[in-house]
C-alpha cells in the first residue's frame, strides 16, 4: 500500500499524511506540498470510527487505519506523488507498547517517507493550533504559505490545550517545547468533565428516580429527555439499553448531547451536571497553569465544540489571555501540522 514516485516528481510535489485518532472517531487527511511555490493543499480525507488502541486493542486499531488508508487511495495520484511525511496523533499512544506498534505500521505502509512522527492526539492538536495560528488562515483557505511556519508556529507564551470529547485531557507546552499533561487517564480511572462523564452522570440521575423508593413515580422532564435519546419508554429500561449497546462507552458519551440541549432550555438537572463538568475541566487546566503569567487556552473535542454553556463559563473562570476553538473537522490544519512536524522533528 506504499505510494511511490520518481525522484524528479518527488522534488516537484510531495504528499503529507496526517492521522488524528480519538476516542470517538479517526480522521485521515492527505495534502500535497508543492516545493516550487511552498504551497500545501488538502487533496483528500477520510473519517472512520474510534482508533484508541488502549480500549480497542492494537490489532483492531491498526486494521481501522488500513481501512481508512484504502478508502483514500482512489483520490491520490500515486504515480506522480509520494508520501514524504507522516504524522500520527492518536489516543492511547502515550504508552510505549502502543506507540511502537503504530510507528511500525506507519513505516511499513510508507516505506518511501523520510519523516515520521507518532504522538498523542492532544499533542497533535496543539501542533495543529500552532501551525494554524502562524498561517492565520484556519478558516479562509485550503492552502497556506509555509515559508515562515517552522519559525513562527510556536508562540512566545504558554499554551494549554483542553480536550473534552469522549474523554478529557489537558496538555501544556512551554516556549521551549516541553510538554506536561493533566488527566487523560481513560474512562475507568478519570475522564471527568468528558462526554462519557456527563452522560454517565445523566443516566445515574435518571436511574436514581426509578430505584428504589420512587419506583412508581412519574419520570421527571430531564429523565424523559434522556430516555427519549436512548430509546426507552422509562428510566428502568436504561440499564438494559446501555449494557446491551454495541459500544456502551460511546453510547453513554452520546447522551451528553441531550444533556447540553436540556441545559440550553433551562433544565436545572442538566445545568447542574454541566456545572460539575465545567469545574472538573477547570481543574485540569489549573493543574498546568501555576503562576499568573498570561497563557492561551486552546479548546477541542465535541463537548467544548457544542456546549457554549461550558465554554463561556470556563473562559470566565480561567480568564486566559487568549482562546482558540479547534474543530477537529478542520483536517487541513492537521496536514499543515504534519509538514511542520517534518521540519522540526526530522528522522
Amino acid at each position: 500500500m506504499d505510494f511511490v514516485s520518481s525522484d524528479a516528481n518527488q522534488q516537484q510535489s510531495q504528499l503529507v499524511l496526517a492521522i488524528d485518532g480519538g476516542g470517538t472517531s479517526c480522521r485521515l487527511a492527505v495534502g500535497k506540498y508543492h516545493a516550487d511555490s511552498e504551497q500545501l493543499e488538502l487533496i483528500t480525507c477520510s473519517v472512520g470510527g474510534s482508533a484508541n488502541p488502549a480500549t480497542l486493542g492494537i490489532e483492531f486499531t491498526l486494521g481501522r487505519l488500513d481501512e481508512l488508508l484504502a478508502s483514500i487511495l482512489p483520490a491520490v495520484d500515486a504515480p506522480s506523488d509520494t508520501v514524504a511525511s507522516v504524522m500520527i496523533g492518536m489516543a492511547g499512544v502515550g504508552q510505549t507498547r502502543f506507540s511502537d506498534h503504530v510507528n511500525g505500521w506507519a513505516r511499513s505502509r510508507f516505506s518511501t517517507a523520510r519523516h515520521f512522527r507518532v504522538t498523542t492526539d492532544v499533542s497533535m492538536l496543539m501542533t495543529s493550533a500552532d501551525v494554524c495560528r502562524a498561517a492565520a488562515q484556519l478558516r479562509e483557505t485550503r492552502s497556506v504559505d509555509l515559508r515562515t511556519i517552522a519559525d513562527k508556529g510556536r508562540g512566545q507564551r504558554q499554551s494549554v490545550v483542553l480536550v473534552a470529547g469522549t474523554g478529557s485531557v489537558a496538555l501544556t507546552r512551554d516556549v521551549n517545547g516541553v510538554e506536561c499533561q493533566a488527566g487523560g487517564w481513560g474512562y475507568l480511572l478519570g475522564d471527568e468533565g468528558s462526554g462519557y462523564w456527563i452522560g454517565r452522570r445523566a443516566l445515574q440521575c435518571c436511574l436514581g428516580e426509578a430505584f428504589p423508593d420512587r419506583f412508581d413515580a412519574l419520570p421527571s422532564e430531564f429523565a424523559r429527555v434522556i430516555c427519549k435519546h436512548v430509546g426507552v419508554p422509562e428510566p428502568r429500561g436504561l440499564i438494559q439499553a446501555i449494557y446491551g449497546a454495541e459500544d456502551p462507552r460511546l453510547e453513554i458519551a452520546r447522551v451528553a448531547g441531550s444533556v447540553n440541549i436540556a441545559a440550553q432550555t433551562g433544565n436545572e438537572t442538566a445545568r447542574s451536571i454541566l456545572a460539575e463538568a465545567t469545574g472538573n475541566l477547570e481543574l485540569l487546566v489549573k493543574q498546568l497553569v501555576r503562576d499568573e503569567r498570561p497563557y492561551e487556552l486552546i479548546m477541542a473535542g465535541g463537548v467544548l465544540q457544542h456546549s457554549e454553556w461550558i465554554r463561556s463559563r470556563l473562559i470566565d473562570r480561567l480568564r486566559p489571555a487568549d482562546t482558540c476553538l479547534i474543530e477537529r473537522a478542520e483536517l487541513v490544519g492537521l496536514v499543515r501540522a504534519g509538514l511542520a512536524a517534518a521540519r522540526t522533528h526530522p528522522t
